[in-house]
């Protein structure tokens, strides 16, 4: 637990040297010395513990989605194939598919009273 604590304390002292303009948290010093996160924005701050407990996750998704979680190892999920969207990836390909064809008449013969307009 001491080791977190410290480890907690040392990145504090990281941001506050090394601003991030990505993260919505500002660090600065307390009157009592410490070194508080506070919202760039007055209207963002949180005013309960429920209400920065769902900030904190939403920070932490958007942190880990745009690859600034240092702790993960994304090249684990990047070079494993379980995790391609291979439907995804097949709907694309049929929709260039079909956008590159043609349109044409579907049936025998020519196509006869056909003005393009549909009427009910």
């Amino acid at each position: 637990m001491l080791e977190a604590g410290l480890i907690r304390s040392e990145a504090k002292v990281y941001n506050l040297r090394h601003p991030d303009p990505n993260n919505p948290l500002a660090y600065q010093r307390a009157s009592d010395g410490s070194i508080v996160g506070v919202d760039h924005d007055i209207e963002d701050r949180v005013t309960s513990k429920e209400e920065g407990f769902e900030k904190w996750k939403d920070i932490m998704s958007r942190r880990f989605v745009s690859g600034d979680d240092n702790d993960f190892d994304y090249s684990s999920v990047d070079t494993n194939e379980a995790y391609d969207d291979n439907a995804e990836e097949e709907r694309r390909k049929q929709e260039t598919y079909f956008d590159k064809e043609e349109a044409g008449f579907v049936g025998e013969g020519d196509p006869a009273g056909e003005t393009g307009i549909q009427d009910f």
